[in-house]
């Protein structure tokens, strides 16, 4: 008898909610949120653009985008995010096909959880 079971593991997106405090307080509620908000949309685009169908696992193009994510996830405090994305990073400089996969997907889940998580923080007010 084979019994197929799918595996499901959740990541928490490790939030720094300190820095979106911080932000709030050195730029005003509004700009926060505007800047915080634009932040989310070039993540989500770097996030799109390494999907595999994407990238085609070029390294190089790999490289460029996932190096984009850190500053990005760093500035709202999406220290989990910039983590794996340094990992993503790690791996495609190796050329480490196998282990570059398993890094872009955990980026995948990691970086959807984050740009969800990160509403449940935006009330900066």
């Amino acid at each position: 008898m084979n019994v197929h079971k799918e595996l499901e593991f959740r990541e928490g997106p490790n939030m720094d909610e300190a820095c979106l405090r911080l932000l709030s307080c050195q730029m005003g509620v509004l700009r926060a949120e505007e800047m915080i908000c634009q932040v989310l949309v070039d993540l989500a685009t770097c996030l799109a653009n390494l999907s595999p169908r994407r990238s085609g696992l070029d390294a190089d193009y790999i490289l460029a985008e996932a190096r984009a994510v850190i500053p990005l996830a760093e500035k709202v405090g999406m220290l989990g995010l910039a983590r794996v994305a340094e990992s993503v990073v790690e791996c495609a400089g190796r050329r480490e096909a196998a282990a570059l996969a398993a890094t872009l997907a955990r980026l995948q889940r990691v970086g959807d959880r984050s740009l969800l998580d990160i509403w449940d923080f935006t009330d900066l007010a």
